[in-house]
């Protein structure tokens, strides 16, 4: 059996686009009105994206090696919700980095991105990708440990199956 890398992989982009929706729900004028907290959400989304995009790869990788062994609509709804998270994170990944180039450009297209970005709008997208790694998380449990491990994991085992 190969080296399950999977494991390494999650935990990182986890806990950098946690901590992005955490910030990006956190509108408070004293954080918005700071010049970092734009820099520290777009690194932390870009980063967390791309760590996804590993995880992605290395689960493929783990539930070839896993087929048979454990379920496959937990499986197949563990898939649905990486990959769903994966995209709304890559949407607002990009939606920031189009704004970050927007910085001294003179593009109207930009400047609307940035505003965008920039607006409580994006608090949406972020929940939306909070839930699912929420999902992502249990459904994960589920497969290695089974549905009993907790019962927060139960429930949402329950509302799948």
């Amino acid at each position: 059996m190969a080296f399950d890398l999977h494991p390494l992989a999650v935990h990182f982009p986890i806990a950098l686009l946690v901590f992005y929706a955490v910030l990006e729900c956190a509108r408070f004028k004293k954080l918005t009105s700071q010049k970092w907290f734009f820099f520290v959400k777009a690194m932390l989304v870009i980063a967390g994206t791309l760590g996804a995009c590993v995880a992605l790869l290395t689960g493929n990788i783990a539930g070839e090696n896993m087929e048979g062994s454990i379920s496959e609509d937990v499986m197949g709804m563990h898939s649905l919700f990486a990959y769903t998270a994966t995209v709304i994170f890559g949407v607002i990944a990009l939606l920031y980095l189009l704004a970050w180039i927007s910085h001294g450009v003179q593009s109207r297209f930009l400047k609307r991105v940035r505003s965008f970005v920039e607006s409580w709008v994006m608090v949406i997208p972020a929940v939306l990708g909070l839930v699912a790694i929420i999902v992502i998380g249990a459904l994960g449990a589920v497969l290695v440990y089974g549905k009993d491990i907790d019962p927060v994991v139960r429930w949402i085992y329950s509302l799948f199956f």
